[in-house]
């Protein structure tokens, strides 16, 4: 089970701009070369890659794991995100494959609590697009089969990296497959997309700087159930509560039984404890008594883990010909979606400027400027904006009280100057903008 958690100790006491890899001088098998190497086969690294192939850039994409992980994760895709679908042509696919939410948001009580707020729904035009982040991957990767430029390789665990500036070259040593073939690949650039537990960042010696919260950990699981039925609540609720908070959306997944849930509730994070499934789901199933309204008895969990949340972001997004994106580079909670949004907006901006670099003779200090705005977007906007949206939902210290009730009382009076300029904020997370 992916626990999603992040070893603190992320620094390492070889040099960044080098980091000699003679253990493996000696034993590849295998050599091969990219303009780009892309570690990491999850939404971020697919995106970029896809945007990067439709450019006719060289490009290979190593991921450690066999397939594409199906671990519940991300599946909220707003405007900003939807514009950059279009230009990138994934649009009409994730349209189609998702489910399209032209009512909005609720914050509400648990179970038949009632709502407390509700946020948009008044024009047909704008809407989010609920899909697994799988299925998005999924997606993505029918279209990069149209760009014979990309190449994938799945089973390939990235051991070490040259990283040298003074060739302008990037030397990856992976090992491949079952047999352990040991791979030497060499690109121009790499870009380190393989997570929050990032082996790209952690061998260049970046830290990832701030916290991981202690009080809460999230427990995620897709149910089936029919919720519908049973209440009036929307395709998308927020739960406020000390001890129950959760979001409650739908993932996109229709069956005769009803739509599939994602289901992301805090729960008292017990450090220390093994992840044990079986007493987990004994856990989800009281929680779901007291969240949600129904016979929820009658719900089946298809999916769950754990993982911890943290408010983290990499010292440096590059280093040398090495750029960091999506949790590689930062990391917040869930609440609001922000994390795979930030993401992808990172290849959004990536991908272009190594096209300038690679095929308009730009210098590749446009890589700079991509690590600095990216960084900036996710100290200014992602992590402050995530963090109050997770305390809204739980906390019960007064300021945050009176800052939740001054908030719903604008979204539901409404306040449309308030709500403008709060819209305006959240295009903030794009860098690519017309």
């Amino acid at each position: 089970m992916d626990r999603h958690m992040i070893d603190d100790n992320s620094t390492s006491v070889l040099s960044p701009r080098r980091l000699c890899c003679q253990n493996f001088a000696n034993q590849a098998q295998e050599q091969s070369s990219s303009a780009v190497t892309i570690i990491g086969a999850g939404p971020v690294g697919l995106y970029a890659a896809l945007l990067l192939g439709r450019a006719g850039i060289d490009v290979q994409v190593f991921d450690a794991e066999q397939f594409v992980s199906q671990s519940p994760r991300a599946i909220a895709y707003f405007p900003v995100v939807l514009g950059d679908f279009k230009k990138s042509g994934i649009y009409d696919d994730v349209v189609a494959a998702g489910f399209k939410n032209t009512i909005g948001v609720s914050w509400r009580k648990p179970k038949t609590g009632g709502q407390l707020a509700h946020l948009g729904g008044n024009d047909p035009t704008k809407f989010a697009i609920h899909l697994g982040q799988h299925d998005l991957a999924n997606i993505i990767l029918a279209h990069l089969k149209k760009y014979p430029s990309v190449r994938l390789q799945f089973d390939a665990r990235l051991e070490g990296l040259d990283n040298l500036v003074s060739e302008d070259r990037v030397i990856a040593h992976l090992v491949r497959g079952p047999e352990k073939v040991v791979v030497r690949h060499v690109s121009r650039f790499l870009i380190g997309a393989d997570g929050g537990r990032s082996t790209a960042r952690k061998l260049l010696g970046i830290p990832l700087e701030g916290f991981t919260w202690s009080d809460f950990q999230i427990i995620a699981a897709n149910i089936i159930y029919d919720l519908d039925t049973f209440s009036d609540w929307g395709p998308a609720n927020f739960i406020v509560d000390p001890e129950l908070w959760s979001v409650v959306a739908k993932t996109g997944t229709k069956t005769e039984k009803g739509y599939e849930w994602r289901v992301a509730t805090g729960e008292r994070d017990v450090g220390g404890e093994e992840w044990d499934e079986e007493k987990a789901l004994i856990r989800l199933r009281k929680r779901l008594e007291l969240l949600l309204p129904g016979p929820t008895e009658e719900a089946e969990v298809v999916k769950i883990s754990p993982y911890k949340m943290h408010q983290r972001c990499a010292s440096t997004f590059r280093n040398g010909n090495v750029v960091l994106a999506g949790d590689a580079a930062h990391l917040t909670n869930p609440v609001g979606g922000l994390g795979l949004t930030t993401g992808l907006m990172d290849s959004s901006l990536l991908a272009p400027a190594l096209k300038k670099i690679l095929l308009e003779g730009e210098p590749s200090t446009l890589l700079d400027s991509y690590a600095e705005t990216r960084r900036g977007v996710f100290l200014n906007y992602t992590n402050p904006t995530a963090t109050a949206n997770r305390q809204r939902l739980l906390s019960t210290d007064a300021d945050t009280v009176k800052e939740r009730e001054d908030l719903f009382a604008k979204i539901n009076k409404p306040d449309i100057p308030f709500l403008k300029d709060m819209f305006e904020a959240e295009l903030s997370i794009c860098s690519t903008r017309d």
